[in-house]
């Protein structure tokens, strides 16, 4: 399969909650694998409402803990692809992830 991302992703451990911006705002606990300039991949426990994640909803990452949330705290995007208990996230907006901040993250 061919890789189609335009930046590289920065793998990390940082737990953040998806809200998805459809039934209600309701809120899925997720864990952040990793970030790159342009999208998120999350990992999600098995209750976590997997039939509502479908290619296209729109979800708002939020409650993100420090030192991420300067970066990811209130960013929109829809989700791009769904797979067993993980999902990717194409943000509308990409990130302003400087190369120090790819050493810092990496770290988390």
């Amino acid at each position: 399969m061919e890789d189609r991302r335009h930046s590289p992703r920065i793998p990390l451990d940082a737990p953040c909650l998806l809200t998805l911006l459809v039934n209600y705002e309701e809120e899925r606990p997720a864990m952040a694998v990793d970030v790159s300039r342009g999208g998120v991949q999350l990992a999600l426990s098995a209750g976590s409402g997997f039939s509502e994640l479908t290619p296209g909803v729109p979800v708002t990452l939020k409650n993100v803990p420090a030192p991420l949330d300067r970066l990811l705290e209130g960013v929109h995007g829809k989700i791009a692809w769904v797979g067993l208990r993980c999902c990717g996230v194409k943000l509308n907006k990409d990130l302003p992830i400087a190369p120090a901040d790819i050493t810092d993250l990496a770290r988390l």
